[in-house]
């Protein structure tokens, strides 16, 4: 059996049999924040835009996940990008 239950802040909780599992869905907002964010405080994004902001590799030529995130980071480096975006909004440096 699968049920799916939106949660706050962009989260959907999918429950399959017994077992429960998060989704962080983006909106384009959220990568719009993240690249400013990482424009002021990290490196100018003229530096890595095209680039996985994880990997650092061209994400023309990689799989790339079906959300707005597919700008800033590719498929096999969402887990990690989805643990430093929720970092970052836990340490009041992102706001959703």
């Amino acid at each position: 059996m699968l049920f799916i239950k939106k949660e706050n802040m962009g989260k959907i909780k999918i429950f399959i049999d017994d077992g429960c599992l998060f989704m962080r869905i983006f909106t384009e907002k959220n990568i719009k924040n993240y690249m400013e964010y990482v424009n002021k405080n990290i490196i100018e994004l003229n530096e890595v835009i095209g680039n996985c902001f994880q990997c650092g590799e061209k994400l023309s030529v990689l799989e790339l996940p079906k959300g707005p995130e597919k700008e800033v980071v590719c498929l096999k480096d969402r887990e990690y990008f989805v643990e430093e975006y929720e970092m970052l909004i836990e340490e009041g440096e992102l706001k959703e």
